[in-house]
């Protein structure tokens, strides 16, 4: 995102532009539009901007680096 608006606004101003593009249909924009409506007033997050696994491996990372910096 863009730091230009909320999420919502920016979610919306980037689906136009793929339906522009041809990369989303107009019934999906419609479809996406309903479902960020209902998770801002529901509070609930789809996870979209998840990034699955990367908590884990880099807790895994740093502590095998710490392991072998103390010579363990």
């Amino acid at each position: 995102m863009d730091n230009q608006g909320n999420f919502r606004e920016q979610s919306l101003t980037n689906m136009q532009k793929a339906v522009y593009a041809g990369e989303m249909s107009v019934a999906d924009y419609y479809e996406r539009q309903i479902e960020l409506r209902a998770a801002e007033s529901n509070g609930v997050d789809d996870g979209s901007s998840c990034t699955k696994g990367k908590v884990m491996d880099t807790i895994y990372l740093l502590i095998s680096l710490n392991m072998s910096y103390f010579g363990n």
